[in-house]
């Protein structure tokens, strides 16, 4: 094995190790954790083989967790939101944050401005903060995934320090970033065209005025794990996050509101559900489309999803509205199918297998359910 491929297996081993590290480091989110992580097997094992029965493929389990969908002799693999599109380089350096933003300024693409860090530099951080009036973001630059570590709506010092401890549990390398206003969108874009948009508006409670907004918490978690069909593959976990969206709405965990008022539980939209989420893809403005499609062009993305922030997605993006945020690949999929409205969703897994197995792109030549290597 040449010392490139030994070098990529063996950070690939010590990032894989770092995310199951950071993730479970809180011991008292282990069972949720857990249950949730069972949550999201469940729905993707249904979910791939509803996309390949639809395009006319076989769906076989594999191993390790592993399925495999066959078609006309070809074979593809697929594990949850990974599929073999994409090389596992790109997707190590985009799942670094400070990479990503590194290559979307070279391009001079419209992004946040910001300021990496570490614990040690914390200093860099409060100087970015005290040269704005706006609240700021701190996330982790890498290590982690479905918004787990990031705290919005910072700002003095306190609150600072506070989203830099949390942040720091997950990657030492850490991002301060303006915190821009309007809604959440997720592009997605097969082979240079657009495929997709989705609005993540943030995760919502309605209170019975009965419960606090802790117990609320709780029981939407246990709907979440209980109710079928699927409306989320993520918990809702109490954090910075949290305690500052309820600070600002003027609630606390220990707060009762009155019956039927809605309360916003995290600025970040990633522990949302299914009622949160709304099909935009007729709404995006061309400008911002083409923008997209050269970003993940320029970036030699096959498949690539592209979160932004804006005020209005029909017009194009401009100083006062809105900045790309991140990329991302492999990309979440079910955010493009747990809808409020589902029957307004696009079918983006069939039009990814579709495209793999007319184009022979990310298929391999091997008989289904074969394998000559013992396990």
């Amino acid at each position: 094995m040449s010392s490139r491929l030994v070098h990529f297996a063996g950070s690939e081993s010590v990032r894989r190790l770092q995310q199951f590290y950071y993730q479970y480091a809180d011991f008292r989110t282990v069972p949720m954790r857990l249950q949730f992580r069972n949550l999201r097997h469940e729905y993707y094992a249904q979910f791939w083989q509803n996309a390949a029965h639809n395009v006319g493929a076989q769906l076989h389990d594999w191993k390790k967790g592993y399925q495999q969908i066959s078609r006309d002799g070809w074979t593809t693999t697929v594990y949850l939101t990974q599929i073999m599109l994409n090389i596992g380089l790109s997707e190590e350096i985009l799942s670094d944050k400070s990479l990503t933003q590194d290559l979307l300024s070279r391009n001079d693409y419209p992004i946040p401005k910001h300021v990496i860090f570490t614990k040690s530099s914390f200093d860099r951080a409060a100087a970015f903060l005290a040269e704005r009036a706006d609240p700021v973001v701190v996330k982790p630059a890498g290590g982690t995934a479905g918004g787990r570590g990031i705290t919005t709506g910072i700002k003095d010092n306190e609150g600072l320090r506070a989203a830099t401890r949390i942040a720091a549990r997950y990657s030492k390398t850490l991002m301060i970033e303006e915190q821009v206003a309007g809604a959440s969108y997720r592009l997605l874009y097969l082979n240079g065209e657009f495929v997709d948009a989705v609005r993540r508006d943030s995760p919502v409670l309605t209170s019975d005025g009965r419960h606090t907004v802790r117990q609320l918490i709780g029981l939407e978690n246990r709907r979440r794990l209980e109710s079928r069909p699927i409306t989320s593959l993520m918990p809702l976990f109490v954090d910075a996050d949290c305690h500052n969206k309820l600070r600002e709405q003027g609630f606390s965990l220990g707060s009762i509101p009155d019956a039927g008022r809605t309360i916003t539980i995290k600025q970040a939209v990633n522990a949302n559900a299914a009622a949160q989420n709304h099909n935009v893809r007729a709404d995006v403005h061309a400008d911002i489309i083409e923008q997209g499609r050269r970003l993940v062009t320029d970036l030699g993305l096959t498949l690539g999803g592209i979160d932004l922030q804006c005020n209005d997605i029909t017009v194009p993006l401009a100083k006062n509205n809105g900045r790309f945020l991140e990329l991302n690949s492999p990309s979440g999929l079910h955010h493009h199918y747990l809808l409020a409205e589902p029957e307004l969703g696009t079918p983006v897994a069939e039009l990814i297998l579709e495209y793999m197995f007319s184009e022979r792109v990310g298929v391999m030549h091997v008989p289904a359910g074969t394998s000559s290597v013992k396990l």
